[in-house]
């Protein structure tokens, strides 16, 4: 048996005998606060106490014998001791298990502990009880690139759990404080460049809504969606979280109707737009002009321009409409030329009080 067994295996043993001396003096005296100076069985059992504390410390104590020192009853590590190796170990500890990463740590001592971890460890530094202790966190990574590609693939899993598609993170989207637009469009342009490894490439393709272009196969995917929806719904103004075939169909058509305003929609997608049934540029501004209509209509069967608030034309609440067109006006937030069209309505009056008796109809036939 060489040297170096030897030692390990006399280690082992007075590790064992040192165990068994701690135990005997928890039994004994029901704890394991053991004095400086005491001895048991032959063992300078304080001294070794207060040595594994200072091991702790300074992380040079294996985690097994860590996990056995910690299951006598009454243990204890002693007072936190800021700026120890353990006290950094736990806060980044911390972080992981909140985050499920140890890439960013919010504190920048913390980010600055763990880099340097990683560059002694590169550097042949680092000791190996260290090295273990630090490969027991959650999610640790030697190597930062698989570090950084980790973090961005549960970023883009939650995004997609939480949305239903990736295909609406935009460059500036973040998720728990990871730049994860910003990532994805890193990842596209290294598989333009064929730096993107397959494996990493296949993970992507799995993610609901993943392409790698960002222009016609979208536009192509988007017009799809779009086309089933109007189908289904019977109109083309899908809300803000509406998903289809794995894309933010509602995301979509908003981001259209801007670049339309901005004039920087193409105008072949213009056109194919507008020869979708029931699209519409302004929703909002069409759907005021629905009630505009619903009122007009109002009032050349009844003479007046006061509908109840439980008054509907047809299909449409008439009522509540003019009571919303009120309120926003007394608010201060009805367009003037929405007032001015209201104000030119036969009958009119921005306060229900005024309006004229027997000009409050509760209902009115289809």
């Amino acid at each position: 048996m060489n040297t170096a067994m030897k030692s390990v295996g006399a280690e082992s043993v007075a590790w064992r005998k040192a165990m068994a001396a701690l135990r005997i003096f928890q039994s004994a005296r029901g704890s394991a606060e053991v004095p400086r100076r005491f001895r048991v069985q032959g063992v300078d059992l304080g001294a070794w106490v207060y040595t594994c504390r200072d091991r702790y410390w300074d992380g040079l104590l294996s985690a097994a014998h860590v996990a056995e020192l910690q299951s006598v009853p009454g243990w204890s590590w002693g007072p936190v001791r800021p700026g120890t190796w353990r006290h950094a170990f736990d806060a980044l500890a911390r972080y992981a298990t909140i985050h499920g990463s140890t890439l960013a740590p919010a504190e920048e001592s913390v980010r600055q502990w763990s880099a340097a971890q990683r560059k002694s460890h590169t550097s042949g530094e680092l000791c190996a009880a260290r090295s273990a202790l630090l490969e027991t966190l959650p999610h640790w990574e030697w190597d930062l690139d698989q570090l950084r590609w980790h973090d961005g693939m549960q970023a883009a899993r939650q995004y997609a759990h939480k949305h239903g598609t990736i295909s609406s993170a935009a460059p500036g989207t973040c998720v728990g404080g990871f730049g994860l637009g910003w990532w994805l469009q890193r990842c596209r342009q290294d598989h333009r460049a064929g730096t993107l490894p397959a494996p990493r490439a296949t993970e992507l393709e799995e993610l609901p809504g993943w392409s790698w272009g960002r222009g016609e196969d979208s536009w192509e995917r988007g017009m799809a969606a779009l086309t089933r929806y109007v189908a289904q719904a019977g109109d083309a103004c899908p809300s803000q979280h509406v998903v289809i075939d794995g894309v933010a169909l509602g995301v979509w058509v908003c981001d259209k109707r801007r670049r339309y305003r901005l004039g920087i929609l193409p105008p072949h997608q213009a056109a194919a737009l507008q020869g979708v049934a029931g699209w519409q540029w302004y929703p909002q501004e069409a759907s005021w002009q629905r009630g505009l209509a619903a009122l007009s209509e109002y009032v050349d069967r009844h003479g007046g321009a006061c509908p109840s608030s439980g008054c509907r034309v047809g299909a449409y609440p008439v009522g509540e409409w003019v009571r919303a067109q009120r309120e926003a006006y007394r608010h201060g937030r009805l367009a003037a030329r929405r007032a001015a069209q209201l104000q030119a309505v036969p009958g009119w009056c921005w306060h229900h009080q005024d309006c004229p008796a027997g000009h409050c109809c509760a209902t009115s036939p289809s």
